[in-house]
């Protein structure tokens, strides 16, 4: 439990708005079989010990923005790295293999470039909050300080010690994590609101149509039923797949017939009386998505349509859709994001990205240069 916590602050504290790119996250490589060596044994690349034994802690590795920054300290991003693009050391036999999802940088480089790119985000926060004046009250740090002894309250400060280490964390680094935290908030709060709040309507316009956001409403007659014995969801036999189109041919018949003043309202009824998708019933103002996020058909069927427009029958894997484009709403919750809780808005999203475009700015004006010894990794040599 103890380590959970600990990790979960740190990684709140690294990506409190990382969820932007999260629609071009991919999942790890999956574990191929490793090589054998002559006694017929897998081999198994260095381990993170072996590795941050290369170098004596206190090594320069690089310098940002005047400031160096010493083995100990870099090789936390790097381990992060490992577990964030590869899922575990486990699952290389040798760092100088090429990276699946790029084959033009070896797994080492790309566990490199992503640990840089980590710890000049937080960088790059620093920077930041110099150029608005923004700068951590004694209320702030006090909180950071309170967030602590809670810790050591609760498990005892050797033991939190102890977890930040198996982490390649220290108390220092951890201090310097949250309070960037802290200036961030500070900053992206300042300049868009901490969810979107100083944003106009045109801002997020402007971004939904960057990333090609659509948003509609519809109604589902399933050609799916459950299997009694296993539970699983099962095609309907030509009978009752022949009903269920009847039933949406109905629906639609009704549709079309209707002649009054607030069409929104007569379909959202329509939903809630004939529709077999649950998720429509949890999100009464329709579903937010892009490209990929749902079945083509009903992606390409919603393309096709003006907004205020609906459509006929869709069919789908899932059944039979009729579908109503709806404007989209700023408020909603993307698909895509949906799972990480209620607060990632389209509104918070284009926050979001927005002060990314503004840090990834501060960044390119921060001067970072590269030691002899950081040039000369080789993480086999740890073998």
């Amino acid at each position: 439990m103890v380590k959970r916590k600990i990790i979960a602050a740190l990684l709140c504290a690294l990506f409190v708005f990382s969820l932007t790119a999260c629609k071009n996250a991919q999942e790890p490589p999956q574990p191929s079989p490793s090589p054998t060596d002559s006694t017929g044994q897998p081999q198994q690349s260095a381990t993170l010990e072996a590795i941050y034994a290369l170098h004596p802690p206190e090594t320069v590795m690089l310098t940002v923005g005047g400031n160096d920054v010493t083995w100990e300290t870099f090789f936390y991003f790097v381990q992060y790295s490992v577990y964030q693009l590869v899922g575990s050391p486990d699952y290389v036999s040798s760092w100088g293999e090429a990276f699946p999802y790029s084959e033009e940088e070896t797994i080492q480089q790309a566990v490199l470039d992503n640990a840089v790119s980590i710890l000049l985000q937080n960088k790059a926060v620093e920077y930041g909050a110099g150029l608005m004046n923004l700068e951590l009250t004694e209320k702030d740090k006090e909180d950071i300080q309170g967030e602590w002894q809670g810790l050591v309250t609760t498990y005892g400060e050797e033991e939190l010690l102890n977890t930040l280490k198996e982490q390649f964390c220290t108390k220092e680094l951890y201090f310097w994590i949250l309070e960037t935290s802290r200036l961030l908030e500070k900053c992206l709060t300042e300049m868009f609101g901490m969810h979107g709040e100083k944003l106009s309507e045109e801002d997020i316009a402007e971004f939904a149509g960057t990333e090609d956001y659509l948003m509609a409403k519809h109604i589902l007659i399933k050609t799916l039923k459950t299997d009694g014995e296993t539970g699983q969801d099962v095609p309907m036999t030509d009978e009752e797949k022949a009903a269920a189109r009847e039933k949406a041919e109905d629906i639609l018949a009704e549709i079309e017939a209707f002649s009054g003043g607030d069409f929104g309202a007569f379909f959202d009824g329509l939903v809630k009386k004939h529709s077999e998708d649950p998720g429509s019933i949890a999100r009464p103002e329709g579903y937010l998505f892009t490209k990929g996020n749902m079945v083509k058909e009903f992606e390409n069927a919603t393309r096709e349509l003006e907004i205020g427009e609906h459509s006929g029958i869709v069919e789908s894997q899932f059944g039979y859709h009729i579908i109503y484009r709806v404007p989209i709403d700023s408020g909603a919750v993307p698909i895509a994001y949906s799972s990480y809780g209620g607060e990632y808005t389209l509104r918070t999203l284009t926050a979001y990205s927005m002060f990314q475009s503004v840090m990834e700015g501060w960044q390119e004006q921060i001067e970072v240069t590269y030691s002899d010894a950081y040039n000369a990794l080789n993480f086999d040599d740890a073998e």
